[in-house]
C-alpha cells in the first residue's frame, strides 16, 4: 500500500533500506537504528520492495 500524505518512510530493515537507497529514496540521517528515507513517488512492487516491512509518518525523530 502506497501512502503519498504521509512525509517519511521508516524502516529498520537494512535490506529494505538498501533497496529504497536504490530507487532513488533520500534517506534522512538518524541517530537510532531504524532508516528514514523521504517519501517519494515509487512502485514498490516493481521495486520489490516489501511493504509489511516499512512504516509510513509524519513525524521525524532524529
Amino acid at each position: 500500500m502506497k501512502n503519498t500524505k504521509s512525509s517519511f518512510i521508516i524502516t529498520s530493515d537494512k535490506k529494505t533500506a538498501e533497496k529504497l537507497l536504490s530507487c532513488g529514496c533520500e534517506q534522512i540521517p538518524t541517530s537510532d537504528d531504524t532508516y528514514t528515507f523521504l517519501n517519494c513517488p515509487l512502485n514498490f512492487a516493481q521495486a520489490n520492495i516489501d511493504t509489511k516491512k516499512i512504516t509510513y509518518s509524519n513525524i521525524l525523530c532524529i
